[in-house]
């Protein structure tokens, strides 16, 4: 499944995801990318926030 799945009537129909998260993931506008890890580095699309600049250093 891909991002597109969040958004679509089934998974909160079937539970897999909370109709709260669902809601504020289609109210998102704006994203940013979170890095993590040494070396090997992973990153993750995340919704902005003020926790996420003030936790991450993000401007």
């Amino acid at each position: 499944m891909g991002t597109a799945y969040l958004f679509t009537e089934e998974i909160v129909r079937t539970g897999a995801l909370a109709q709260a998260f669902q809601e504020e993931a289609v109210a998102c506008r704006t994203t940013e990318l979170l890095q993590s890890g040494l070396g090997f580095t992973r990153a993750a699309r995340i919704r902005r926030s003020a926790m996420n600049s003030t936790a991450c250093g993000a401007s």
